[in-house]
């Protein structure tokens, strides 16, 4: 990006390229610097959110998680079943 730059300045000044050439290099210079100062903002922000996270205990659990057993209940559901009666098919079966 650089050298594209020193490249189009050069040739300017010597005048083998009009001046207006080097603006492109240049826009593009500016907002390849803009992204990266962007990334660098936004990699120092969640660098300090990971350290609050890692500096603060995670919160103990006074309670247990209340555990269900699911056998029980699918003992009790009765299931539909489309094939038990002989005379019901699904459309297109």
């Amino acid at each position: 990006m650089c050298l594209l730059l020193i490249a189009t300045v050069v040739l300017a000044s010597t005048g083998v390229t009009p001046w207006w050439v080097i603006a492109p290099p240049v826009v593009l210079l500016a907002g390849y610097l803009a992204l990266l100062r962007a990334a660098r903002q936004i990699d120092a922000e969640r660098r300090s959110m990971h350290a609050q996270r890692a500096r603060t205990p995670a919160p103990a659990d006074d309670e247990d998680a209340e555990v269900i057993p699911l056998s029980a209940t699918a003992e009790q559901d009765e299931l539909y079943d489309q094939y038990t009666d002989a005379g019901l098919r699904a459309v297109g079966d």
